[in-house]
């Protein structure tokens, strides 16, 4: 596996649990969470819901506005709105998304990192990656830091962010059952 998993981290996984883990805090006492989670869905089918940028508000948790364009080279930039709860204000700004499959039968990945001066966060950056497992499960992760800047404690963005990484994956577990994103389902299905 891509993503290092300790044999306690694969019994739990087994069992369908979500694994959850933040590194070592930084500078300003902000961690970086990485949430692991067995899905029972092919990656390809995951893969296009994650790239469907214009639908993450009905699954991802907190994007009230999400709001895609395609570039020259093939990435993409969103600009994103988030409902927070209180005392957090409001976020928005830009995210850049790259994808890359190494080579066939690699894990997809896709990450992202906020467009500088985009909006009302001080940093945002992340990843996906998804590796088949066969019988269409895949094993899904996602990593993500954020710092809102302003006067939010450290305490309260991490905690959050290990809240909200097991609700993401859940989401997104969900949002690719849709139909829109079935192999056979034609081009404009809802």
């Amino acid at each position: 596996l891509p993503v290092a998993v300790s044999a306690a981290e694969r019994e739990r996984l087994a069992r369908g649990e979500v694994v959850v883990r933040l590194a070592a805090p930084d500078a300003r006492g902000l961690r970086e969470g990485l949430a692991l989670r067995v899905l029972d869905t092919p990656p390809e089918r995951l893969a296009r819901a994650l790239t469907d940028f214009a639908h993450y508000p009905e699954w991802a948790p907190y994007v009230a506005r999400a709001t895609p364009r395609a570039l020259a080279d093939g990435s993409v930039e969103q600009e994103q709105r988030l409902d927070l709860p209180a005392p957090v204000t409001d976020r928005h700004f830009r995210l850049h998304f790259d994808t890359a499959r190494a080579s066939p039968g690699a894990p997809w990945q896709m990450r992202w990192r906020l467009v500088p001066r985009s909006g009302n966060l001080r940093d945002h950056r992340g990843a996906w990656g998804l590796a088949g497992l066969g019988d269409g499960r895949t094993l899904a992760w996602c990593r993500v830091y954020v710092d809102p800047g302003g006067r939010v404690p450290a305490w309260l963005v991490n905690r959050t962010v290990a809240r909200a990484l097991p609700w993401i994956l859940d989401g997104l577990r969900q949002q690719a059952h849709r139909w829109r994103y079935d192999p056979r389902a034609p081009p404009d299905a809802p």
